[in-house]
């Protein structure tokens, strides 16, 4: 009879962590404000993913590897953009209205 008891109160115990751990993980799953995939998600880590360069470069009549290699070569993150449209040889204002928005912060993040 105890090992009945033994047995029924582990299982009961690995069925709460298995359900505790569940709702930890969906609570700290939000899905995108615009409902699809977002480029904004981090992969790994605390690196911000990649922002798309190629519209950006597109409006400002550069190669995306140039506007690329101005952003890297200006410091940061985040970037100096004083430095990169020097580089560029077009306005800060220019490069601002171009580029993509920051990478939103997750709650939680620092």
């Amino acid at each position: 009879m105890r090992m009945k008891f033994v047995i029924l109160n582990k299982l009961t115990s690995a069925v709460i962590i298995v359900l505790m751990t569940s709702a930890c993980v969906q609570a700290n799953q939000q899905p995108p404000s615009d409902g699809g995939s977002s480029s904004e998600e981090r992969p790994s880590g605390d690196r911000p993913a990649k922002p798309d360069l190629a519209e950006a470069a597109a409006k400002l009549g550069v190669t995306e590897a140039a506007l690329d290699e101005a952003l890297k070569n200006a410091g940061g993150p985040p970037p100096n953009l004083e430095k990169a449209a020097a580089a560029l040889e077009i306005s800060v204002e220019e490069l601002k209205e171009a580029l993509p928005p920051p990478p939103r912060r997750r709650r939680g993040s620092k």
